[in-house]
């Protein structure tokens, strides 16, 4: 499956947690009220044994859904916001109310290391999802979205937008791909450009006069 300039992946995320399921492994922290909790110890899945800056804003008071974006790289200034805003805007609209979701920000290293790791591909992608329970139907999923920051700040300039506009796409994409969107078919792949369309615009971002099949 395809999307921006790179291969996006969808890993299955009993892989992952069989891979970090020693008690050695060190889990994500977040920052609730002002102590330091394990993300583990609240049942969030996560995969990333480090992270150096986490955004936690509170997330739909009325839902019991769990929404982090965490920011664990350098490489670019991210309105953490944003991101936020439209995962809960693709979330909200497909019926997603409950569950728990990370989107983590990092850079090509790290998302090598996943994808060579977990996917057996030994390169940088722009961004890979890892589903972890899947009930839609109920409105229910857990799962998270790592998106590349260093990808994106390579190909913005080759197709004309900033390196966040490029990352914000990464984002969306993965998360489309959380929310049962797939691009394996021409058919399928029409679709979800027109829906990665559609949430850039609620951004403001208006997608460059590309063809979008050159992003393969």
């Amino acid at each position: 499956m395809t999307v921006g300039h790179q291969h996006n992946e969808t890993a299955c995320f009993a892989a992952i947690e069989s891979g970090f399921s020693s008690e050695n492994a060190v889990p994500f922290f977040v920052t609730i009220a002002k102590e330091v909790v394990p993300l583990r110890s609240l049942g969030i899945p996560c995969i990333h044994p480090d992270s150096h800056y986490i955004d936690t804003m509170p997330s739909r008071e009325k839902e019991t859904f769990l929404l982090e974006v965490l920011d664990v790289q350098e490489e670019l200034a991210v309105d953490l916001i944003k991101v936020r805003t439209v995962c809960e805007r693709i979330l909200d609209d497909n019926g997603i109310k409950n569950g728990k979701m990370n989107i983590v920000l990092v850079d090509s290293d790290t998302i090598q290391q996943y994808n060579r790791d977990f996917l057996q591909h030994d390169y940088p992608t722009d961004t890979i999802s890892f589903p972890a329970e899947d009930r839609r139907s109920e409105g229910y999923l857990e799962g998270e979205v790592l998106a590349c920051t260093e990808i994106a700040k390579e190909r913005a300039k080759e197709f004309g937008w900033t390196a966040e506009e490029e990352l914000l796409l990464y984002v969306i994409h993965g998360t489309l791909h959380l929310t049962g969107f797939d691009d394996t078919t021409p058919e399928q792949r029409t679709v979800m450009q027109e829906k990665e369309r559609e949430y850039l615009a609620t951004l403001g971002i208006q997608v460059p006069k590309w063809n979008w099949d050159d992003w393969d």
